[in-house]
């Protein structure tokens, strides 16, 4: 920004093929990333961000009032957010955000061996995409029931606003994406280092695919296309597990005659 008078930064905050429609607020990480392109002498930026609102609102609207204003009070920005959104419902919302903010640095910041060996687990998938993969399974699913506990919470304080009970049933949408994701996951990884010999291990997997693909396309249809079209390309992109009618798909068929129990 000193050498010229018009400089703008380009930049990713969120990529579907690492984050996979998963909620991912950065929080004060945007905040650096901002800041420090203002204290450059840049002028503005055109950041990629979520396909949904679900998946990163709170950065979006963040970042929006950091590129106006970079020095604007934080935690005020972040309660108007939550407050004008959610409503009655804003401090469940807001710690359901915190549990997934946890998440994302688990697995931002998850042990490079832990990483390492999960992604031979998924030697299916292209090699640039492995690590990605692991990372969201050590990050969000041991996060699966808090997020779910703050958002029973969040359903049950906008009960009587319609407005906002529709806001947060996409909210429960998206934790409906996150929990089929890391099952569907956890199961391809049970399949492998049992052997592959057992398909029944798969069957978690069949059930993620099916409630996951029948999500993308409901909500393809309304408020996300955004999302669907950048899963469903990640998907084949990456050859992911999560594909319908990819290599472990086809094998989840002979599980349904073998009578396994499957996850409600």
């Amino acid at each position: 920004g000193r050498f010229h008078d018009r400089v703008y930064a380009y930049d990713t905050m969120y990529q579907p093929r690492h984050s996979y429609g998963l909620p991912a607020p950065l929080g004060n990480r945007a905040v650096d990333l901002i800041r420090f392109i203002a204290d450059s002498r840049i002028n503005g930026c055109y950041l990629y961000i979520a396909p949904t609102w679900e998946a990163s609102g709170p950065t979006a609207y963040l970042a929006a009032r950091l590129l106006w204003d970079p020095t604007v009070d934080i935690g005020q920005v972040e309660n108007e957010y939550y407050r004008l959104l959610y409503k009655d419902a804003a401090v469940a919302v807001r710690a359901y955000y915190d549990v997934a903010r946890s998440c994302l640095k688990r697995a931002s910041t998850s042990d490079d061996r832990a990483v390492e060996r999960l992604s031979k687990d998924f030697h299916r998938t292209k090699a640039y995409a492995r690590d990605s993969l692991s990372k969201l399974l050590i990050g969000y699913g041991p996060g699966l029931k808090d997020l779910e506990k703050q958002l029973v919470r969040a359903e049950r304080l906008a009960a009587r606003d319609p407005i906002v009970r529709r806001r947060v049933a996409r909210l429960r949408d998206n934790l409906t994406l996150t929990a089929a994701t890391c099952v569907g996951l956890q199961a391809v990884v049970d399949y492998e280092r049992a052997g592959r010999n057992n398909p029944t291990l798969l069957a978690p997997l069949g059930i993620a695919i099916a409630t996951r693909d029948a999500l993308l396309t409901r909500v393809g249809k309304t408020y996300a296309v955004a999302l669907e079209k950048a899963l469903r390309g990640a998907d084949k992109g990456v050859t992911s597990p999560l594909e319908p009618g990819g290599y472990y798909h086809k094998i989840v068929p002979r599980v349904a005659d073998s009578k396994a129990p499957r996850r409600p």
